[in-house]
């Protein structure tokens, strides 16, 4: 898969880079796009929800999720189905609230540097950022950051969660350690 598929070469920036990861999520492709919270906004796909059927027939349990079109000449494709109960939580909905959440405490995460995993069709997301003004070395040169990450998919395969922890650099290529962290979690029902 190209990692055109995500987005055109034009829209790489010095400040945001993507790259097909050897990871694989539930078995999906994951791409890691790592740049400014506000630019890798737009890299976030958009989901609606179908009536689940076959001409005019309708299942009476399920609805029809699908990742709308990224470009003008692609088609939306279907993601999963799901539960008539089910909460479709937008990728974008949950980074929104996170930034609003944040200014409202005047923290500003606009340009700092963050990560997004996408997998292969979007359906599943994690962001993550390191939170400003609350870094600190206890005294042992090993300093300690504190991270918001953010789990969202739309086709019922991950909790919705923000988690916020306490990460220590350990080890010069970059491997952290978490101390602690608290959760928000929540099912995709109403």
């Amino acid at each position: 898969m190209s990692t055109e598929f995500f987005h055109g070469s034009s829209e790489v920036r010095s400040n945001q880079t993507s790259r097909m990861t050897d990871w694989t999520w539930n078995g999906a492709k994951v791409l890691e796009h790592t740049g400014k919270v506000a630019a890798l906004y737009s890299k976030l796909p958009v989901f609606s929800r179908q009536p689940f059927r076959i001409g005019e027939e309708e299942n009476r349990f399920k609805d029809e999720i699908r990742r709308e079109p990224l470009s003008i000449s692609e088609n939306a494709i279907p993601i999963a189905t799901v539960s008539k109960d089910y909460s479709l939580i937008q990728h974008r909905d949950v980074l929104a609230s996170v930034f609003r959440a944040l200014k409202l405490i005047q923290i500003d995460i606009s340009e700092l540097d963050s990560t997004l995993l996408l997998s292969e069709y979007g359906e599943r997301m994690q962001w993550s950022c390191n939170l400003p003004a609350f870094d600190f070395d206890p005294g042992d040169n090993c300093p300690i950051a504190l991270r918001i990450n953010c789990l969202n998919s739309v086709d019922t395969s991950t909790l919705f969660d923000i988690s916020f922890g306490w990460f220590r650099l350990v080890c010069s290529n970059g491997m952290m350690y978490g101390l602690k962290e608290s959760r928000f979690r929540r099912r995709h029902v109403l």
